[in-house]
């Protein structure tokens, strides 16, 4: 069996300076897509119920 993703990465943080780098600019920006992204399924919305409410495109909710 292949290995798991959480493995991959966990293996690029300790040993790929640039990688790590990388990924702590973008942390943030990962945790609120991740809030965003568990909010929508608590709700019980799909993307498209989400940009009908926020009166957006889809595109701009999945961009997000």
């Amino acid at each position: 069996m292949g290995r798991h993703v959480s493995d991959y990465h966990e293996e690029q943080m300790q040993n790929d300076p640039e990688y790590r780098a990388t990924w702590e600019a973008q942390e943030q920006e990962f945790r609120i897509a991740q809030a965003l992204i568990g909010a929508r399924a608590k709700a019980g919305m799909t993307q498209e119920d989400v940009a009908k409410t926020m009166g957006v495109s889809l595109s701009a909710v999945a961009r997000m």
